[in-house]
């Protein structure tokens, strides 16, 4: 069998089309998948909100730090091994599925095992009763999820997400139902468990049966095990700390406020969490495998490529990271009941720590892509200390608010380490860390000040509710659409930005002639 009969592919690198080409594909069809997921997301948080009341939140909250664990420990590195590799064979594959599998059970026993001192662990002595019955059940979706096919990481390697998108859309309805059915039955903090688990279930089905490409059966090849492992085994370290890290303001919290506050705070972040989610959503789907094959193409030389995609990314996420900075009360006011009001103001502050961590999610890929994980083990762990110690000090310095902006020590923390890792190789990219956070929030402290100035004013003209949210809303809006106008060319890169905002259903036709007249003089 020749090397190329070997590969999964079907098609010859020569027969695909170009990395750009490819990236603003993929770049589309992400677009495209995040309103779906916004929306069920957002759908998912409105009608529970209906049917628990605050407390049941809290309580849901440190099962969900349980559950996200666990599926974030269930990666050992194997799709980042996968997307950087030179290999594409089935034995290559075959023993990445494997270690998969083999790690997904182990993690699913010990987690069984030891359900009782993780449980004290995460939730302390008084929640500790709760949760460690959860803890078993919650394991299943890991031990699941350790069989999901390698097709799917060979598809985001290629850039091939179109196929996955429309299934993970599919998955995400179902499991949408499926979790308000039981919360509709009286299960209540179980319904985000059997919903977890169902949807486990059913992305491992429609992997196995929608997508073609080497066939799984357990296979240890030890050249296969070998590379794998090397990087993967700094990544699961990595990983462990980057669990940590993002889940410590619910652990802390979990010792220091009642459960109802920490219902409304998981609540404000499911809208706060967004610019997070959709940067490293393209910086996992779009940035990484790009800039990976960039690599393999070039022989190392992807910094062009980095810089630019980064700082389209960096863009729209300041977009919309404004966005619910200037919008958030008004979100909570309009769409929720007056239990969860207080989420709007807490959706607000929440901005500070997620911008910290959307700047150390986009520059941490490189070093993936350099196979530095040793030095990514070392930032998520600094990241981790910074945001347990900011957490801490914050709260006894102002309370909640304090605690919410001290998080944001820890990416901040994590981006220097990174930052000074990628110095050697050129890719410190301080430009667009700079600029984008200064943009940004400024934008969001204006447009904040106009939405106030706005909804005071007609409230003073005795005008009714519906009138002053539209104006609060319009002036806000305003606000927003200078900040479009401003932040891409400043990025440096208007064509990508555009390109993003128009696959996203923006009309952005003058925006672009407009930009032509000042991108030049803009761009550094």
């Amino acid at each position: 069998m020749t090397q190329a009969a070997s590969h999964i592919s079907p098609e010859t690198p020569e027969a695909q089309p170009s990395i750009a080409k490819r990236a603003v594909v993929a770049s589309g069809w992400i677009a495209a998948q995040r309103p779906i997921a916004m929306a069920l997301q957002m759908g998912r948080s409105l009608i529970l909100t209906r049917l628990l009341f605050p407390e049941a939140f809290g309580l849901m909250a440190l099962v969900s730090v349980v559950t996200h664990g666990l599926n974030m420990l269930s990666d050992v590195g194997v799709q980042a091994a996968i997307i950087r590799s030179d290999r594409d064979d089935e034995a290559f594959l075959q023993t990445a599925w494997t270690l998969q599998a083999i790690r997904g059970l182990l993690l699913a026993l010990v987690c069984s095992v030891f359900a009782g001192p993780l449980a004290v662990t995460i939730g302390g002595p008084d929640m500790a009763l709760y949760l460690e019955p959860l803890l078993p059940l919650a394991s299943l979706g890991l031990l699941i999820g350790g069989f999901r096919s390698m097709n799917h990481i060979m598809a985001n390697r290629n850039l091939d997400l179109g196929r996955i998108t429309i299934m993970n859309a599919c998955v995400g309805f179902a499991t949408l139902f499926i979790t308000v059915g039981f919360a509709w039955a009286g299960h209540g903090v179980l319904s985000i468990i059997y919903g977890n688990i169902a949807n486990a279930i059913m992305s491992v089905s429609v992997e196995f049966f929608l997508l073609k490409g080497v066939s799984h059966r357990m296979r240890i090849e030890k050249a296969a095990a070998k590379e794998q492992l090397g990087l993967g085994g700094w990544l699961f370290f990595s990983t462990a700390l980057t669990f940590g890290a993002g889940q410590i303001d619910r652990i802390i919290l979990a010792r220091l406020i009642d459960a109802a506050t920490l219902g409304l705070y998981s609540v404000a972040l499911v809208l706060a969490a967004q610019p997070k989610e959709i940067s490293n959503r393209f910086a996992a789907s779009v940035l990484f495998p790009a800039i990976s094959e960039k690599k393999r193409e070039s022989g190392g030389d992807f910094r062009s490529a980095f810089r630019r995609s980064r700082g389209a990314l960096l863009a729209v996420s300041s977009l919309i990271t404004s966005g619910v900075g200037i919008f958030g009360p008004t979100f909570f006011n309009v769409l929720y009941d007056e239990r969860y009001a207080a989420s709007g103001n807490l959706a607000r502050w929440l901005c500070i720590p997620m911008w910290g961590a959307v700047l150390f999610g986009t520059k941490d890929r490189a070093l993936i892509t350099l196979g530095n994980g040793r030095l990514l083990a070392f930032s998520n762990a600094a990241r981790l200390i910074g945001s347990a110690g900011g957490a801490y000090f914050g709260h006894q310095v102002a309370g909640l608010p304090g605690l919410i902006v001290g998080l944001v020590a820890g990416p901040l923390l994590g981006a220097v380490v990174v930052t000074l890792g990628l110095r050697k190789d050129r890719l410190m990219d301080l430009r667009n860390d700079i600029v984008l956070t200064s943009v940004t929030f400024a934008f969001a402290f204006v447009g904040s000040l106009a939405v106030w100035f706005a909804e005071r004013s007609a409230t003073a003209a005795g005008l009714d509710t519906l009138a002053v949210v539209a104006l609060g809303a319009l002036a806000g809006a305003m606000v927003l659409a200078i900040q479009v106008v401003a932040i891409i060319p400043a990025s440096g890169s208007a064509p990508q930005v555009l390109g993003m905002l128009k696959k996203l259903g923006l009309p952005v036709g003058r925006l672009q002639r407009f930009l032509r007249l000042r991108a030049s003089s803009l761009r550094v």
